[in-house]
């Protein structure tokens, strides 16, 4: 999603990029001068990558005073918000996606004491030896402003920063890649991530015993012994009409999506729901998680669920009993969806950057 918005940034605005992250972003509207970056070393493993993170801080902060930008985004490493807020003289805005960021980046404080004397003295070493100490804090320092994507988020955010302010920045969908094609193939999909936070067990236990065909399509990290054996425990909980669809490319995940009868979304406390705002862009009703951002993408546009697995079941027998029904939700949906563009997304982010500048 950060790639639309930084795509369309860069089309209304002078707006340069810098990127820090374990996967290099690559954004081809970019030209050299505007975009610069620095690798980090993905392949190191154990304690010494500590040492590799902490020379590629030193590297950012070098950077960021040779650069002078008006306003720093934190997009995902919102615990560097104190360390940058403190040593630049100038606006840190922190970027909140959802949920995960919240619990793993801000809630440092909640693990073990034994836990945090075995890390120290490795990780003090290597940042010593990069010439830099852990920039990492749970704390906002001089933080007055954090973009969340949703109502719910920004809610959440009170419990770890209550004396910021957040303002909400709703992420677009990108209507030349999804649209209706209004087909029908008879089949309930799924696309997510194939992680257990994704909630993925309670659709194959909840349609296990259903008389049309679902398919869950999503991405799988490679080399992962974790991930197989994930995929591996959902092939095993799935019925006879469970499919499990490994991600190939977009086209046809769009493709997919566009064939589909009726979009599941089972997973928890969700930041922003994309997916499902990306599958009513294709005309498709959505049967949704009951939590997180969920409700507020779909709101009265399709229908809401809990952890109860014949809730899902039944809902979702309903549709694909009948043509009629989930031909005109999808409709309704898909008109909904207009409302939503990543021209607007952009619009608004730039507007707070902007106000805080």
């Amino acid at each position: 999603m950060i790639d639309e918005l930084i795509r369309n940034l860069a089309t209304r605005h002078d707006f340069a990029l810098f990127t820090l992250d374990y996967q290099t972003m690559n954004y081809q509207h970019l030209d050299a001068a505007k975009r610069f970056v620095i690798d980090s070393q993905k392949a190191v493993l154990g304690h010494f990558r500590r040492y590799f993170e902490a020379r590629q801080y030193r590297l950012l902060r070098d950077s960021i005073r040779q650069w002078r930008p008006d306003v720093v985004i934190l997009n995902k490493e919102i615990d560097l918000e104190e360390w940058m807020s403190n040593d630049f003289d100038v606006p840190v805005v922190p970027y909140l996606h959802g949920y995960m960021e919240l619990s793993t980046k801000l809630a440092t404080g909640e693990s073990s004491a034994a836990e945090r004397r075995l890390d120290a003295s490795p990780s003090r070493l290597y940042r010593r030896l990069a010439g830099e100490s852990n920039p990492s804090s749970p704390s906002p320092g001089k933080c007055k402003v954090v973009i969340c994507v949703s109502e719910s988020t920004a809610a959440q955010l009170g419990r770890y920063w209550p004396h910021v302010t957040p303002i909400v920045v709703r992420n677009g969908v990108n209507h030349s890649r999804f649209f209706p094609t209004w087909e029908d193939r008879g089949y309930a999909l799924c696309i997510s991530r194939l992680v257990p936070h994704k909630n993925l067990e309670l659709l194959v236990r909840s349609f296990k015993s259903t008389n049309y065909p679902l398919i869950i399509h999503g991405n799988l990290e490679v080399g992962s012994q974790r991930a197989a054996e994930y995929l591996h425990r959902l092939e095993s909980l799935k019925g006879p009409l469970t499919k499990i669809v490994i991600h190939r490319d977009e086209d046809s995940m769009v493709e997919l999506l566009q064939r589909s009868s009726i979009f599941l979304h089972p997973g928890r406390d969700e930041g922003f729901a994309l997916a499902p705002l990306e599958a009513m862009a294709c005309g498709k009703v959505v049967v949704g998680h009951n939590s997180g951002g969920t409700p507020e993408v779909i709101r009265n546009h399709g229908f809401l669920a809990g952890d109860d697995e014949s809730e899902w079941a039944s809902i979702a027998k309903r549709l694909m009993d009948s043509v009629p029904l989930r031909t005109s939700m999808g409709r309704d949906a898909y008109e909904y969806s207009t409302s939503y563009s990543w021209e607007k997304t952009s619009a608004e982010f730039e507007r707070v950057l902007e106000s805080i500048v």
